[in-house]
């Protein structure tokens, strides 16, 4: 009897251990055209994104954003056990002031990954870790 009392109790216990949620999750993103690293935490304050370096053009647009915040944390950020969704609002300064919101939604399940900006979706696919890029594809 004490056998399955403990057994039992081992097996709550390992099930509690995998429900613990390890952050921060730091992912690569392929998105379209663009490469988009993510440090997700449980906070936001400590949850941001950043573009690599190949993204030209758009770091071109992210001269002109103001956020109301760091404009590369997460306003708004829901982490399930399927999906995570951020949301961040920013600003554009040129050429007349404007509001333009970024939405990414990742898969957990498949790695499959949307992010709109100014209404315009881009779609891909996320890998976990910073992926470093060193050679051309071609």
């Amino acid at each position: 009897m004490k056998r399955i009392l403990i057994i039992v109790c081992l097996l709550f216990a390992v099930n509690s251990w995998a429900d613990d949620e390890e952050f921060p999750i730091e992912l690569t993103c392929e998105l379209g055209n663009m490469i988009v690293y993510f440090n997700i935490t449980d906070n936001l304050e400590t949850t941001w994104w950043q573009n690599h370096s190949s993204n030209t053009h758009y770091e071109e647009i992210q001269k002109n954003i103001w956020s109301y915040k760091n404009r590369n944390q997460a306003n708004e950020l829901e982490i399930n056990k399927d999906n995570i969704y951020l949301y961040t609002k920013l600003i554009i300064r040129a050429p007349e002031y404007r509001k333009a919101h970024k939405y990414v939604l990742i898969n957990r399940l498949t790695g499959a990954a949307t992010i709109t900006y100014k209404n315009t979706p881009l779609a891909g696919h996320c890998t976990k870790g910073f992926k470093n890029y060193e050679k051309n594809v071609f």
